[in-house]
């Protein structure tokens, strides 16, 4: 948070009687329906309500917001990220000197949810007229917001341990919620008889617990009793409440009769009733119930498709209103420059979905070996890793590019005929593209051979009890897989193998393959267990096609050379 003397120092002062209190600050003080009064810091008493509120605060912490600046590459629009810029620290380094990155966006998230409004400082370099270098957050409940005379939006912080002071609107980065477009409307003020039912509800369970969790009831006493028996009563009383002294026997004296008036909480439906409001509270703040540990409802298949809702509709609100005021108030005489979250930060405790992402993106040509690797963390494998690949036959982008004109043929079966020309005896300026379709061809056997490889062993592993049985059915399945390598690799092997005039053998390449893989594989399982070899499969799925392909296809070239000369 800014100190009061920062800002004071900073602005000036005005009359605090000229803005009117924030219509949310009564509801700290406002009694509901329900007879419980309900506030912004209060309703995180409800667990439903605080783990909404840090489910949302904490997705926004664990996004990366990052600053970019528009750009162009080959003729088409692209971006480049800027490190070097002041905003740039504030956004991905330190907001302030109190502050890191997540400890503030999750500050932002809870004032979002909470009051509907965050307001946060700008602090200049010099004074008000120097680039920004920090963002200090102002409590919600003590800004109130009005205008001046020139009707310029105006913003009076009074901390009621401190010096109201004004603030210009160029001063306060002011990120609103729904409401009327100046000011969001706080979601507990709108919530607030949910939330209050939800509260009695606990403290009514509460209380039934501490009353021994039996029905309520009165004693009967024929006449009138005296003081003597009153206080004796009393004293009994107190041996029988509570739950850790329930099912004692009660005596009785002097006539005394029990008798049952309570409704039993079954019948109040006090536990569904308890479920509904913790669907009510999903429904307030746009999340899951099963994300608030209600799976009443809740199924495998549609718990994926509601994880996907609350990133789309629930936190893309959160990100772009943020966003937005970022760039309106930090970059407005840059607009080539713009913030933005990386959502995919969200993807990174599930190996699963990260698998799926990357491998979707590497086959669509969205991303390359060596961006996988940067986005997980990891070292690139050379220029080669900077290649792009695209669908049918996986080719790269350029060579696919080269030969739009001339698709790719067929392999030849069998020996050409004397007027037919070798591939070799290609025109020189065509033998690049040719070599590119080779490459392509060989991509697309080992493609086959390495899906077929990752989704047996999977399979393998997540069926198997023990580490004896991975073992061997793992052998068994490459004794197999080497048979099967084999098939595919005759079909890049046989052009070669026709024109030297000899039988096509791709045996000793394709036992090779399986039995390194095999090795690889067991000596993981061996060493480290089955989350290691998970691991393994999650990388060969994105890099081990193209790496086998390459290998291989360098060494097709250099048999191929080596027949020529």
């Amino acid at each position: 948070m800014g100190t009061v003397v920062e800002i004071a120092t900073r602005t000036r002062k005005t009359n605090p009687q000229k803005y009117s209190i924030d219509p949310v600050k009564w509801l700290a003080l406002s009694e509901t329906t329900a007879g419980i009064p309900v506030g912004q810091e209060s309703s995180l008493a409800y667990s439903a309500v605080y783990r909404a509120v840090s489910l949302i605060s904490a997705t926004l912490g664990i996004c990366p917001l990052r600053l970019y600046r528009r750009s162009t590459r080959d003729g088409h629009a692209a971006r480049e990220e800027v490190a070097t810029h002041p905003v740039s620290r504030i956004v991905s380094v330190a907001p302030n000197d109190e502050q890191t990155p997540l400890a503030f966006k999750e500050h932002v998230g809870k004032c979002l949810c909470l009051w509907g409004n965050f307001y946060a400082e700008l602090v200049r370099l010099r004074d008000t007229d120097g680039p920004v270098t920090g963002l200090y957050a102002l409590e919600p409940e003590y800004v109130s917001i009005g205008r001046n005379q020139r009707n310029q939006i105006e913003y009076l912080y009074a901390p009621p341990d401190g010096v109201a002071t004004m603030l210009s609107s160029a001063e306060v980065l002011h990120v609103p919620m729904l409401g009327s477009g100046i000011v969001g409307k706080s979601p507990i003020a709108v919530a607030r008889e949910s939330i209050s039912l939800g509260l009695g509800l606990e403290r009514f369970g509460a209380a039934f617990i501490r009353n021994s969790a039996s029905p309520s009831g009165v004693l009967e006493y024929p006449g009138v009793m005296d003081a003597e028996t009153m206080a004796r009563l009393k004293d009994w009383l107190k041996t029988y409440t509570g739950a850790t002294r329930s099912n004692k026997t009660l005596l009785l004296e002097n006539g005394m009769t029990w008798k049952q008036v309570g409704v039993p909480p079954e019948d109040a439906q006090f536990l569904e009733t308890r479920t509904f409001q913790v669907d009510e509270i999903a429904r307030w703040f746009g999340v899951p119930p099963h994300m608030l540990a209600e799976n009443t409802n809740s199924t495998y298949s549609n718990i994926s498709h509601q994880e996907a809702e609350f990133k789309q509709y629930c936190m893309m609100q959160y990100f772009v209103r943020i966003e937005e005021e970022i760039n309106r108030k930090l970059l407005w005489d840059e607009p080539e420059l713009y913030v933005k979250f990386n959502v995919n930060a969200i993807l990174r405790g599930v190996p699963e979905d990260r698998v799926k992402f990357y491998h979707e993106m590497f086959n669509m040509g969205a991303l390359s070996t060596n961006d996988i690797l940067e986005l997980e963390d990891r070292n690139p494998v050379g220029e080669d890793g900077d290649q792009r690949f695209v669908p049918v036959n996986l080719a790269s982008l350029r060579r696919m590019k080269m030969s739009e004109s001339q698709p790719l043929s067929p392999l030849p079966t069998n020996t050409p005929s004397d007027d037919e020309p070798m591939m070799d005896d290609a025109p020189t300026d065509k033998s690049d593209d040719a070599q590119g379709m080779m490459r392509a061809v060989f991509r697309e056997v080992v493609d086959r051979v390495v899906g077929k490889e990752i989704a047996s062993l999977r399979s393998i592993v997540a069926k198997a009890e023990d580490k004896d049985r991975w073992i061997g059915d793992v052998r068994n399945f490459y004794v197999k897989h080497g048979e099967y390598a084999e098939r595919q690799f005759v079909c890049v092997w046989r052009p070669l193998a026709c024109r030297r005039g000899r039988p096509c053998n791709a045996r000793p390449a394709a036992q090779r393959y399986a039995n390194e893989a095999c090795d690889q594989v067991l000596n993981m399982l061996r060493t480290h267990g089955r989350g290691a070899v998970l691991t393994l499969l999650a990388a060969w799925d994105a890099t081990r096609v193209s790496m086998i392909a390459d290998e291989y296809f360098e060494a097709y070239q250099e048999d191929s050379n080596a027949e020529r000369n």
